[in-house]
């Protein structure tokens, strides 16, 4: 377990590497704006009361890392839900609207915002470190090499009781078959048949 100063200088030091693809490596996420499908994570938070309590369980003093998060000055929802629930901080990488590297007090939240592919970010997160989000990845089945190695990485990345929830996510919806995860669907989400979220045992 890190203590809040290593916690600390390991999201500072997120900004002074590079998650950007090399030559024969590909961005897994797609271009188009996550903003519609993070919008649908505040009107749940609005309008469910177990989507709002399993919030406030997790993100209470942890991490949120918001995979293919948009653009900062535009998509605010996760940032939002992060700050409302006092996450210690909130993680937004993207592949194609972050750039350059920054952070910002966000109080009591504190925010970064990373420009890179997200395997690559995922591949240097430390284990049991942050709840993740993922909206609106759409390049990668299920079944792909590349979408069990996503799984993989984040059923390791959420700690015990921490979350991971998404939309329109293909690639995500190997959790639903994980060990991590099983028997952890939460059904009260109808708003969407492409939204769920997941609690790590």
């Amino acid at each position: 377990m890190q203590t809040d100063a290593e916690r600390t200088a390991f999201l500072d030091g997120l900004l002074e590497a590079d998650f950007c693809c090399r030559d024969g490596e590909f961005y897994v996420q797609g271009p188009s704006s996550p903003e519609p499908y993070s919008e649908l994570w505040a009107d749940l938070d609005e309008m469910s009361s177990t989507v709002r309590g399993l919030f406030r369980k997790s993100l209470k003093g942890a991490v949120v890392l918001d995979l293919a998060c948009g653009k900062p000055d535009i998509s605010q929802h996760i940032p939002g839900i992060a700050k409302k629930y006092h996450a210690s901080a909130y993680i937004g990488n993207d592949a194609y609207h972050v750039q350059p590297a920054s952070s910002s007090a966000y109080s009591p939240t504190r925010c970064y915002y990373i420009h890179g592919d997200l395997v690559r970010v995922l591949r240097n997160m430390p284990a049991n470190f942050a709840s993740v989000c993922l909206n609106g990845f759409d390049q990668l089945e299920k079944h792909h090499p590349t979408s069990r190695e996503i799984c993989e990485l984040v059923a390791t990345i959420v700690p015990s009781g921490g979350v991971a929830f998404a939309t329109s996510s293909p690639a995500f919806e190997g959790l639903l078959e994980h060990s991590a995860f099983k028997n952890s669907y939460v059904s009260e989400i109808t708003k969407s048949p492409d939204a769920f979220i997941l609690q790590k045992k």
